[in-house]
């Protein structure tokens, strides 16, 4: 059986607690305005406008700001014929 000492525990649990280092934004679940506009190409004026829209599929409502579920963004973009 393998055995950890204290100090591996210790780093391991340490790395579980820090948030991840820059995940590229095409592996992100949810976007920022400013993420979405980078990897759209959509201004963010225009984004923030589709996100006011109450038929927008791609949105989730934080408390303090909006969030871009990308997957349902790059649908989005598919299906649209004009932004």
């Amino acid at each position: 059986m393998y055995k950890i000492d204290g100090s591996e525990l210790y780093e391991y649990q340490q790395q579980l607690l820090q948030p991840p280092e820059d995940i590229p934004i095409w592996e992100k679940k949810c976007l920022t305005v400013e993420e979405a506009a980078a990897y759209s190409g959509i201004g963010e004026r225009r984004l923030k406008a589709l996100l006011m829209d109450k038929d927008c599929s791609f949105r989730i409502a934080r408390s303090d700001r909006l969030l871009i579920i990308r997957d349902k963004l790059e649908e989005f973009i598919d299906s649209s014929t004009e932004l």
